[in-house]
């Protein structure tokens, strides 16, 4: 199976399963785009203040970060996405 969506497209839909509201895009996009760790780090602490209740006492930001980034990698593997 192929998805239609695009790597940016499946990054936001795999981050709603851990986060309350949409990833502003100015975040979003720097993360998508980041060299030097600093746009990563601002994901991560918005996405603490932004956690599902179901997982706020023990997820970690950057665990939900490495997830979605797994998720995908795992997909691209499998072929059920085309773009790396």
């Amino acid at each position: 199976m192929n998805t239609k969506k695009n790597k940016n497209q499946i990054f936001r839909d795999s981050f709603s399963l851990f986060v309350n509201k949409k990833i502003p895009d100015s975040i979003f996009d720097g993360y998508m785009n980041d060299k030097d760790g600093e746009a990563t780090s601002l994901l991560q602490f918005w996405i603490i203040d932004n956690m599902k209740s179901e997982i706020i006492d023990w997820a970690t930001g950057i665990g939900v970060i490495e997830a979605v980034e797994l998720l995908y990698k795992s997909a691209f593997e499998n072929g059920n996405v085309l773009e790396k």
